[in-house]
């Protein structure tokens, strides 16, 4: 990889699906939590919360544990009390799926049983006096509605546990990037600091490359758009015609678009629909650069 390549602007939290996609690390971090359930990797089925609003990459986890949890968790390092709504749209959708899946009947009499939900935050920013909790009705209705729900938020740094060495990791990825950009050689630092730390270091031992294929990235799609204008101007200088420029922004953007979208298809064994939808073509465009790839 190119020292000049750039790392992801959501590294960190796909470092998070990443990590707590593996049973091991997911257990791990319901055992911390809930030391008294004492599971194993088999009590644990993963819920896969991808697609619930954007096909795009995400930084949410669900887990359910031994059918009597549903344990979901979001990553974000901006501080935003939105996580309750999406909290709110996670759990809508994650308990429609398992009352689909054990056929559970809505409509009798009976009371239906329903696992126990636990709702968490991993706060990998640098706000100050976060709260240990955040409430629906409180931030949105000003503790009047009808509906709640209540998220913990969990964010100090802790070698001892592994949700607190996620969040000492992301500490340490901001730290390297700020001293060195977007940069792998901020990336190898991040592993190597964390590995000698102890800090997730067996996994970012185990899987060090592919984290760090995870974490950098050619350019973020801001970062394209500018390549396009770029390639637009000098484009429209090569042709020295009246109508150049706009010529050259037309196939500038298409030839970056393209080359953008084998990237991800070369490196990431991504499909050229799959690529687009990441990248946020619309309809038209993808039509347009089917074609063309």
């Amino acid at each position: 990889m190119s020292e000049r390549s750039s790392a992801k602007r959501n590294g960190k939290n796909t470092v998070f699906v990443d990590l707590f996609g593996m049973p091991r690390y997911t257990t791990q971090l319901v055992n911390d939590l809930y030391p008294e359930l004492a599971i194993t990797e088999n009590d644990v089925k993963i819920l896969s919360l991808n697609s619930v609003l954007l096909n795009k990459p995400y930084n949410d986890l669900g887990v359910l544990v031994k059918d009597r949890l549903i344990f979901l968790a979001e990553a974000q390092a901006t501080w935003s009390v939105n996580v309750l709504i999406r909290m709110l749209l996670y759990f809508a959708f994650t308990l429609h799926e398992y009352l689909r899946k054990q056929r559970i009947y809505l409509y009798g009499a009976k009371k239906v049983d329903l696992p126990k939900a636990e709702f968490y935050v991993l706060y990998t920013g640098k706000r100050e006096n976060c709260p240990n909790e955040l409430s629906l009705a409180k931030e949105f209705f000003d503790g009047d509605g009808s509906i709640d729900i209540k998220i913990k938020v969990l964010s100090k740094p802790d070698k001892n546990g592994i949700v607190g060495q996620y969040i000492r990791f992301c500490h340490v990825f901001d730290e390297q990037i700020k001293k060195h950009g977007r940069t792998v050689f901020a990336v190898e630092e991040t592993i190597r600091i964390c590995c000698d730390e102890n800090v997730l270091a067996e996994y970012l031992q185990q899987k060090s490359e592919e984290v760090k294929d995870i974490m950098v990235t050619l350019f973020s799609q801001e970062e394209v758009l500018d390549a396009y204008g770029q390639e637009c101007l000098k484009q429209g200088m090569e042709k020295g015609m009246e109508k150049g420029m706009e010529k050259g922004e037309q196939t500038g953007w298409y030839k970056a678009s393209v080359s953008h979208i084998r990237n991800l298809m070369s490196k990431k064994g991504m499909t050229a629909l799959e690529a687009m939808e990441i990248l946020s073509f619309s309809p038209d465009e993808q039509k347009q650069l089917l074609a063309m790839i």
